[in-house]
């Protein structure tokens, strides 16, 4: 990732700073962790089990840390709403159009 982020010509300075502001890089990931309980929103998380970069133990641990939360598993790696938007594009519809009931998918 962060060679994807600072090998481009010029360099992604700002997007790796964005970036490393939510998730470092570099240290310990999911450092803000703590304070996933203080988020009022409903949230979606959309994660590719075969995620390399970050892996799923981290969104089943945020998952469990908001409080109303839903995740969604699918068959994926990084980018799963570009690997897989049949599965992913009738989840996020649901969940904008409806909101949100506290739940955990089923993986598939």
């Amino acid at each position: 990732l962060g060679y994807e982020l600072m090998a481009v010509p010029g360099g992604r300075d700002a997007g790796t700073r964005a970036f490393n502001t939510l998730v470092p890089v570099v240290g310990p990931l999911f450092h803000r962790r703590e304070r996933l309980a203080e988020v009022k929103a409903p949230v979606l998380l959309v994660w590719g089990e075969k995620e390399d970069t970050l892996p799923l133990s981290l969104a089943e641990e945020a998952a469990r840390r908001f409080p109303q939360a839903r995740l969604v598993r699918v068959d994926a790696g990084h980018s799963p709403h570009q690997e897989h938007p049949e599965r992913v594009l009738p989840e996020l519809k649901t969940f904008l159009d409806e909101g949100l009931t506290p739940r955990e998918e089923p993986r598939g």
